[in-house]
């Protein structure tokens, strides 16, 4: 699914289960389901993502892991697990899954909490900033994993050798870790 203008929305709805190819909005939002409308998989096979925003709302799982997707923001909801890759930095402003796990990946650049919560429930949240100077950024104050029990795993920068940080976007206030 692509648009050729800048700005344009994409909106699919009522889908048992969706598998995307290449879907590009180019400025614009894609809303994958709204009210948990996609009751199947949400998954993607042979192309990457491209949008301003990405909103979910799904009653099952979504396997968004092309490592081509490239999206400014990511919000919404899902009953299911939930998986996000994308090729840059990207801002999640409030991600959940129903007490299932959420794993969202910047291959490149940082991972930035933007408004409301990455929420897992009893579920494991783990957030990951592949590249070497990758980081986690909190710009809100927002909490992280925000139920009791969950698990948080964030990993910032390449593993061993990265320079990568966790803590609050410099831009906002002084360092701390989530919800300091």
């Amino acid at each position: 699914i692509t648009t050729a203008a800048t700005a344009t929305e994409i909106t699919v709805l009522d889908a048992t289960a969706l598998d995307l190819g290449v879907t590009s909005a180019q400025n614009g939002t894609i809303t994958l389901g709204v009210g948990g409308d996609i009751t199947g998989a949400l998954t993607q096979t042979g192309g990457a993502i491209t949008a301003n925003a990405l909103v979910l709302g799904t009653t099952n799982s979504v396997t968004l892991t092309d490592a081509g997707n490239n999206v400014a923001t990511l919000s919404g909801s899902s009953s299911g697990i939930l998986q996000y890759t994308d090729a840059d930095t990207f801002t999640v402003n409030g991600l959940t899954s129903n007490g299932n796990p959420i794993t969202l990946i910047a291959t490149t650049g940082n991972l930035v909490q933007g408004t409301g919560a990455v929420d897992a429930g009893v579920g494991t949240v783990t957030l990951t900033a592949s590249a070497a100077n990758g980081s986690i950024l909190d710009s809100t104050n927002d909490t992280v994993a925000d139920a009791i029990g969950s698990t948080l795993t964030l990993n910032a920068g390449a593993l061993g050798t990265g320079t990568g940080s966790i803590g609050k976007d410099p831009a906002v206030g002084p360092s701390g870790f989530f919800g300091t």
